[in-house]
């Protein structure tokens, strides 16, 4: 009897994941969905016994497991893997899940498939999920940039916003669809491909993201482990690829859309680069990753910016300045984020610094950078008597309003004071006259 073709492809790489692939693969085989759906696995080599289990689930599902099991490891370049498997996928939707992760709702392919059904206009769709340590015990972790109308579009990815995890997507199958495009999946970066295919799809409409909590992201990060996190964060040049990396995708989006990814974001990610990094070498990465007179323009305005937190994106109403008597009261600082811990390695010496202010309750009672964090309801009997300094670009202005709103009379914004500052117009005219920013 002929089997119906799959409307779905799953898509699991594992390596060294014999503690969690089979929480893995029974999480897929769990779910309840009335299309039928394949699942390619693909396994890199595995040392642990990971392929036994793996042909253990084959043989008890012979019509719904393909299996590739590698003899080699792909060494350097594991995201030949993502492209290997999407040349034998055959369903019309596509989901992807790891070998350590796993999903939690057994109507997630269902509730998707019937999402990406009614709502022909979108590409994907992603749902929120939950991170777990090694043991299986939660631990904090970035969840994406939810959009409040629930619509991610190519302009966020622009931004560097985060669409959320791969393991939660859902989407059709347009990287079946060509073959000399599909490459930048692994051209892009020898191990980063999430963020590619993001941005592949994003060519092909907006990404939906659900409310929904479907599944259980595997956050480890140990020397020497084998995991992504492991790998990546423990490279010593995971910065300089990180860049690398983004102006490629700059590239590509500009040859494909007319338009890349927004200027200020690369200029801000030479600054992120490791201090030992000297200027001949970013030139020489600028040179390498940027062509022609747009090349020089950008890296100028790196040489242009005034620091780190590159306060060239935005321009504010609200007073920009600092007072001259900044130190003369106590200072409070507002947020607990990047700009705090840029801010308090130049000035942290200073005794007059009382506490942080963040409005992330999971950071109250705790310290920051050597700084104790508190609730904003802690700046009322400070309203008088206290400077108090906002460190968040991306929010300064609702937090401006909010601690408004507490009566507070020294009201400071360190980003939109650098801002002002002349270099950063200049910076800025040049991005908006010949960057077209």
């Amino acid at each position: 009897m002929k089997t119906e073709p799959p409307v779905i492809t799953v898509y699991v790489i594992t390596y060294n994941h014999a503690r969690f692939v089979r929480q893995t693969l029974d999480s897929i085989l769990m779910q309840e969905v009335r299309v039928p759906y394949e699942v390619l696995i693909l396994d890199d080599a595995s040392t642990d016994g990971t392929q036994d289990i793996l042909r253990e689930y084959q043989r008890r599902n012979p019509d719904r497991i393909r299996l590739y099991l590698r003899r080699h490891n792909s060494g350097s370049w594991p995201s030949k893997n993502t492209f290997f498997l999407y040349e034998r996928g055959h369903g019309r939707y596509i989901a992807w899940l790891e070998g350590d992760d796993y999903w939690t709702d057994p109507h997630k392919l269902q509730m998707q498939y019937d999402y990406l059904e009614q709502h022909p206009e979108v590409s994907a769709c992603v749902t929120k999920f939950s991170a777990v340590d090694g043991d299986g015990h939660p631990v904090p972790c970035h969840k994406g940039d939810f959009q409040p109308d629930g619509i991610f579009t190519l302009e966020h990815f622009r931004r560097h916003a985060y669409v959320g995890q791969t393991l939660t997507i859902f989407a059709r199958a347009y990287l079946e669809k060509g073959r000399a495009w599909r490459r930048i999946l692994y051209q892009a970066d020898h191990i980063m491909d999430d963020i590619t295919i993001y941005m592949l799809l994003l060519c092909e409409g907006n990404i939906a993201q659900l409310p929904a909590v479907t599944a259980a992201y595997r956050w480890q990060h140990a020397a020497g482990g084998a995991n992504w996190n492991s790998k990546i964060l423990s490279d010593p040049f995971q910065r300089c690829r990180f860049v690398r990396f983004w102006f490629r995708l700059d590239r590509y989006l500009r040859q494909r859309t007319g338009r890349g990814v927004r200027p200020q974001i690369l200029v801000r990610d030479f600054w992120s680069l490791d201090d030992g990094m000297t200027l001949r070498a970013r030139w020489q990465l600028a040179k390498e990753l940027i062509p022609r007179w747009r090349g020089w323009l950008i890296f100028l305005v790196y040489l242009l910016a005034p620091g780190e937190e590159m306060c060239i994106e935005s321009r504010h109403p609200h007073r920009t300045g600092l007072p001259q008597d900044l130190w003369q009261r106590p200072l409070i600082l507002f947020g607990a984020g990047r700009l705090c811990e840029i801010f308090l390695k130049r000035y942290g010496w200073h005794e007059n610094i009382r506490f942080l202010v963040d409005n992330d309750e999971a950071l109250w009672g705790k310290t920051r950078y050597g700084c104790y964090v508190k609730a904003p309801q802690e700046l009322w009997i400070w309203r008088k008597k206290a400077n108090i300094l906002i460190l968040n670009a991306a929010h300064e202005q609702e937090i401006y309003e909010q601690v408004e709103k507490i009566g507070a009379e020294h009201i400071y914004c360190w980003h939109s004071a650098m801002h002002g500052s002349w270099r950063n117009r200049l910076a800025r005219y040049v991005l908006e006259k010949f960057l077209k920013v």
